[in-house]
């Protein structure tokens, strides 16, 4: 459940209206799985609509992360899940270019087109670390290292 609802968070670096592929290297069973959508951030709250394989809309809003697929709507707060509200605070210090804060999680590098950020002990039980490449001021693809040796990439379509 945390990868799943940590990659949710992660497409908020895509930040903006974009078409996006998520691909998911699963190690425990070697192998890839990838997804297709749309990304919008709207009155403040990230839209996340998967188109395929399945469909399926993700809203990460202030207090809770809701999704919705088929009729079904599932909430998780924030106060019952507080790991998501760290990975939230994270996601947005990315989005804004905030390394400042960002360096309380993790260790960051800066170069050209490649921000990389490793993780410090109190992220580690969750993330390694997390490439961002960036081309022309642009985020164009994300890479999420995880502690259970996934790997997570979301790419920008458009």
């Amino acid at each position: 459940m945390r990868v799943f609802l940590l990659v949710t968070f992660t497409l908020n670096l895509l930040f903006g209206n974009h078409d996006f592929k998520e691909t998911r290297y699963i190690d425990a069973l070697q192998m890839d799985q990838s997804k297709y959508g749309n990304m919008k951030l709207e009155n403040n709250q990230l839209h996340l609509i998967y188109t395929n394989p399945i469909k399926e809309e993700i809203i990460y809003e202030e207090e809770k992360l809701v999704i919705i697929k088929d009729e079904n709507i599932n909430e998780y707060f924030f106060i019952e899940y507080p790991t998501l509200r760290f990975m939230g605070l994270i996601l947005k210090y990315i989005i804004t270019d905030n390394y400042l804060q960002l360096d309380n999680f993790f260790d960051v590098k800066i170069t050209n087109d490649l921000v990389v950020l490793e993780a410090k002990p109190v992220i580690y039980n969750i993330v390694e670390s997390i490439e961002i490449v960036k081309r022309d001021d642009k985020l164009r693809k994300i890479i999420m290292n995880m502690t259970n040796k996934d790997i997570i990439t979301i790419e920008t379509i458009n």
